[in-house]
């Protein structure tokens, strides 16, 4: 059988890492070629379910699916759960994108259910986001906002005295 050798392949499939339809993805050369080119150049076959990692830690994984937004704010391009919930898989795990990101801002594990503060869809930038220990001690604040200053006062970003009549 001849087997037409492409050049980009034979590199790709040399250099390792990538799984066969990565390689096939890249150069734009059908599964078959690169399957062929590499029967021909008798490298060993990949093994079933193991591809190679994009990302070497789950960190690289979560900031790679991020788009920067205004404001601050961190928008997920990654995969979504049925349940509206951005989520990363990584290695054999599936996990909450707002469960990372909120661990790489507070530097430690959300207690609870981790949820959006925010009104802008699939942010997860750390600010942004509220475990129940976060949402306990605004629970707090507020509470005594109100006993200060009264339930019906509303805090204004004016700084300024009020001017009298």
């Amino acid at each position: 059988m001849k087997v037409a050798v492409r050049a980009d392949v034979v590199e790709l499939l040399r250099a390792g890492g990538l799984s066969q339809a990565e390689i096939a993805r890249r150069t734009g050369a059908s599964p078959l070629t690169v399957q062929r080119t590499r029967e021909y150049l008798k490298l060993p076959a990949p093994k079933q379910g193991q591809h190679p990692l994009k990302h070497p830690t789950q960190d690289a994984a979560f900031w790679a699916c991020t788009r920067p937004a205004a404001d601050g704010h961190l928008t997920w391009t990654g995969r979504v759960a049925g349940t509206g919930t951005p989520v990363l898989r990584y290695r054999d795990t599936q996990e909450s994108a707002y469960r990372i990101a909120f661990h790489l801002h507070y530097g430690r594990q959300p207690v609870g259910r981790v949820l959006a503060q925010c009104d802008v869809p699939l942010c997860v930038a750390g600010r942004c986001l509220a475990d129940r220990t976060v949402r306990a001690a605004n629970a707090r604040a507020d509470a005594a906002f109100d006993e200060i200053f009264g339930s019906d006062a509303a805090p204004t970003d004016n700084h300024e005295p009020p001017q009298g009549d």
